[in-house]
Formats: structure tokens, sequence, C-alpha cells
């Protein structure tokens, strides 16, 4: 009897025993980083490359308004000028000196013609209709007179000075060329780089980038001169293409921008990035999101220290942040380092976040 009541206590002792050592052995709990679940506007950059041209309101076209021929250029391509300075020389064609010349003839001989019918009138000699006649010529030789001076037509070479201060953006003509009234000459940019100078920005843009693009959107610019130290220069979009470009298959995007004290001048080739206005979104850390071929994914730590695995989609790519859609719950941290073992319901041991 003693035996068999030994053999039974020691069977018992193997059969507890082990269940005691399992309940004992601590739980496997991975260690974690997580970041607070935060909902916020965040935006995808647009990048650009494109052009400093003048502002179209700052361009001035300087033509001669009679036929003329250009006997010399004062000036240069891409050169400051200041007011007053001389841009070129003409010499004004002949026919039209001596039309100026026959104008003003025609003043002096109305004028005498007046006088005489006047004289005419007041004895008794001439009508009242040959006076208003006399009258009318008269005032007709005056306007022509005037119209002839205003185009400024002398004999000899005329000097045409800038009007403002400036930069020379285009010269349309050759030294020696006959100049039509009213032809483009050269063009002129109000104030260079100086205070107040706006610049227009010709920025291409892919087509599948232009849907998210809006007036006003900010925009920031580079210069893409090599060993350029100048610092990023501020502007918006003035207006958004809707059409492609036959030959780049680009969209055209233009922006405007201060090019106060900057390297940025026309023609300068820039790099920019467009910042369009944000939509809201769950903001994480890239490391965050992982991806199966059950496509993208997170992990949140629920508040017994479980890892729950949601569904999410990548909306907008930005830096070192995701801009995501998903069903997250905003009181539970999102996982953001330790997930690639992770299995979903996993105990976790998050740390703090530095």
């Amino acid at each position: 009897m003693s035996l068999a009541v030994l053999l039974v206590a020691l069977l018992c002792a193997s059969v507890v025993s082990p269940t005691a050592r399992a309940d004992d052995t601590p739980e496997v709990r991975t260690s974690v980083r997580t970041v607070p679940a935060r909902q916020g506007i965040i935006t995808q950059p647009v990048r650009a490359y494109g052009i400093v041209a003048a502002d179209g309101a700052s361009v001035t076209t300087l033509s001669v308004p009679y036929a003329a021929h250009l006997v010399r250029w004062r000036v240069a391509r891409g050169q400051a000028v200041t007011r007053g300075a001389p841009l070129f020389d003409v010499m004004a064609d002949p026919a039209a000196v001596l039309a100026a010349q026959q104008a003003r003839s025609a003043l002096d001989v109305a004028q005498r013609e007046l006088a005489r019918t006047r004289a005419l009138y007041d004895g008794h000699l001439a009508t009242a209709s040959q006076l208003d006649a006399a009258s009318k010529a008269l005032e007709d030789a005056r306007q022509a007179d005037v119209a002839q001076r205003l185009l400024g037509l002398r004999p000899g070479s005329i000097t045409v000075n800038a009007p403002f201060n400036g930069v020379v953006l285009q010269m349309s003509a050759a030294q020696g060329d006959a100049l039509q009234p009213g032809a483009a000459v050269m063009q002129l940019s109000r104030g260079g780089t100086q205070a107040g100078n706006t610049g227009n920005l010709e920025l291409s843009v892919e087509p599948s980038d232009v849907r998210s693009l809006h007036v006003g959107d900010a925009v920031t610019v580079r210069t893409l001169a090599a060993q350029s130290d100048a610092r990023p220069t501020e502007g918006h979009i003035v207006n958004v293409g809707a059409a492609i470009d036959s030959q780049t298959q680009q969209v055209t995007v233009m922006a405007t921008l201060a090019t106060t004290g900057t390297d940025l001048l026309p023609g300068s080739h820039v790099v920019a990035d467009i910042l369009p206005s944000g939509t809201l979104h769950w903001i994480v850390p890239r490391s965050s999101v992982l991806n199966d071929e059950n496509g993208a994914f997170l992990f949140q730590v629920d508040p017994h220290r479980k890892a729950h695995r949601v569904a999410v989609v990548v909306r907008v790519e930005r830096d070192a942040s995701y801009g995501i859609d998903g069903p997250l719950t905003a009181s539970w941290p999102v996982i953001s380092t330790g997930n690639y073992e992770l299995q979903d319901g996993g105990s976790v041991k998050p740390e703090a976040v530095r």
C-alpha cells in the first residue's frame, strides 16, 4: 500500500509540474517605437523646370512711328540701361521728311490765305462762306502739322533714348535695315532686378500633375546656374495651362515671383517646387507603412499592448512622411519602427519616442 501511494504521488508531480512551469513563463513582447496617430493637411510637391521671362506688364516694345533706316545700335542684348540713355540712331526716310516739310508749308499758306480772305471780307469783297472755307483750311493744315511734329521728324540722324531704367530683352532689327512705321525695333524690360520688379515664370509640368495645381499655389524657385548659392525665391501660380504643348508634351504653368535682390535675371533656367493646396489625411512616418500581397498596411497598439493591422492607402508622399487614408483609431499610437516581424494581435513593448 505504501509503495502504491508513493507511485501515485510521483505520477501526479510529473503531470502537474510542467503545467506550473508553463504558466510561469513570461509572455514575449516585441520592442517597438510608436508615434501618435494624427490627421493634418499634407501636400505632395510637384517638381517642374522652366525659365524666367520678363513680366508682360513691365515689357515695352519700342518702335519708330515713321519710315526710317536704322543707322546704329547703342546697346547690346541683355544690357542694363538707365532712363535717357541712348538706345539706337535712326534716319527718317526722305519721303517722310518731305511730308513733314509740306505740312509746315501748307500751314503757312493757309494762314496767309485766311488773312487775305478776312481782309477781302472786311471790304465786302468776299463772302462769309469763303471766309469759313479759309478758316477750315487753316485748321486742317494746323492739325496736319501737329501730327507731323508729334512724329518727331527732322532731317539727319535721330537718337532714340530709353524711357525708363530697364534691360534690353530683344533687338528686332540690324544696322542698316529699313524700318516700317510702327514696326518693333527692340523690347525693353522695366527695372531689371531692381526693387519692385516681378518676373513671369514659365514652368513645364507633367500632365498627370496638373490636376492638383491651382491658381495661388506656392512656388519655391532655385536657379540651375552652376555654383549658385542664392536662397530660393518664393512665388505663386497665376495661370495653369489647359493644353499640352505639342513639342514638349508638357503643360505650361505660369507663376509670378519677386526677383528683388536675387540672381534670377530674365532668361535664367530654374527648378521649381510647387506646393499644391493640401487635403486632410493621416500623417505617418514612411517607416510605419509596410506592403505585402494584400497591399499597404500599418500596425496600431491598443490599450492592452497588442498590435492591430490596419489596411491603408498612400495618398501623398512628402519628405519622410506619408499622407494616408484608412480606418485608423485616433487614440491608438502607430508603430513606426520594429514592425517588420509583427503579426496581427502580437504583443508589443512600446519604447519612448525621442
